[in-house]
């Protein structure tokens, strides 16, 4: 008689919190708002202080996302003027949220009233995922109306490119990496999936994001100036692979790369907001640095042929090898040279 009391009292307290967790889902949960990114593989409200970085450092680094999943955003979407797209490089994980070149080329443009930008970075996504983000995720948010849209691009076509040059993929399935689909936001596993589902869209879940969150920046001010565990990382990156490259495999991506930038070009203007592309660069004895040429010559190829603006950084910034923490991706000062090259640029296209 007890037990089954006991039974009744636990099942009707399970069933009141139940009903409780769904009414507080079906009001703040965003899965029947415009807000609901359904499944995609973003990081939606992420805060994580980052104290074991690749590079020397007296700080940890303060990594952010918003409730929209974009790096190191704390403006209305209505503000942006400049939205930048690209890979890692961009969203730049390892780097803290004051320190990435998207948000110092904001305080820079501030500076003459400029304008605000919008870090929608995604890191190991190629070209074919830059033409896929637009219907997939920035077309979901009508206040954001950028008039310059950068794309920062280069790095990860050149990877895609190289790591299935022996292998007879189709590439416009876009590039998987562990199990996720960096150009498609998808994850293979439905498990994981279910969990993304849920990551992106409930109450519950952001409730206590936003408690991390506040605990994080608690701990971020009161750590700022302490100096976090750094492990070395050679700047420098040895040329260990011997690649058989077949020049009508190249081609033939090179092909699909000009008509990804075809598409992007065409959904930015009808946007109404000017494309700007730009070249990347790696250190100088990277094993990816001459593959990287090929899609840095065919980027500015087709700059020229169609007169869409093309900063060619790779060409005209001198970066050097102690600017990257692994040979691709910047530190501090690297990142500070990337922004204040843009700054030059974008100041001189208004003058």
């Amino acid at each position: 008689m007890i037990i089954t009391n006991l039974i009744k009292v636990i099942f009707i307290n399970f069933l009141i919190l139940f009903i409780g967790i769904f009414i507080i889902e079906l009001i703040f949960g965003n899965w029947f708002n415009n807000k609901n990114l359904s499944n995609l593989l973003l990081s939606i409200d992420k805060h994580r202080l980052i104290s074991n970085l690749p590079y020397k450092s007296d700080k940890p680094a303060l990594y952010t996302t918003d409730s929209n999943g974009f790096r190191a955003n704390k403006h209305e979407l209505s503000q942006i003027d400049i939205l930048i797209i690209g890979g890692s490089t961009t969203e730049q994980k390892l780097i803290d949220d004051n320190l990435i070149w998207t948000k110092i080329l904001e305080k820079n443009l501030n500076s003459d009233n400029f304008s605000y930008t919008l870090n929608a970075g995604i890191g190991g996504q190629t070209s074919f995922g830059h033409v896929r983000i637009f219907d997939l995720w920035l077309s979901r948010f009508e206040k954001l109306n950028p008039k310059i849209i950068i794309i920062y691009i280069g790095i990860n076509d050149a990877l895609f490119m190289i790591e299935n040059i022996d292998d007879n993929i189709d590439y416009d399935k876009g590039r998987l990496m562990s199990n996720k689909n960096r150009d498609f936001l998808e994850i293979e596993n439905r498990i994981e999936n279910y969990f993304q589902f849920l990551k992106n869209n409930s109450a519950i879940i952001l409730f206590f994001k936003m408690i991390n969150g506040n605990l994080i920046s608690l701990k971020y001010d009161f750590g700022y100036f302490k100096k976090p565990f750094i492990f070395e990382t050679p700047t420098k990156t040895i040329d260990t692979i011997e690649l058989k490259v077949d020049n009508k495999q190249i081609l033939n991506y090179l092909k699909k790369y000009q008509n990804n930038l075809i598409e992007l070009n065409k959904i930015i203007v009808k946007s109404k907001a000017v494309p700007i592309f730009v070249t990347q660069n790696v250190s100088s004895n990277h094993w990816i640095k001459k593959y990287l040429y090929i899609i840095n010559n065919e980027t500015t190829n087709y700059c020229n042929s169609t007169n869409t603006i093309c900063f060619d950084l790779a060409s005209e910034l001198y970066l050097d090898d102690e600017d990257f923490y692994d040979g691709i991706h910047n530190n501090p000062s690297g990142s500070k040279k990337v922004a204040d090259y843009l700054y030059k640029k974008l100041e001189n296209l208004n003058n």
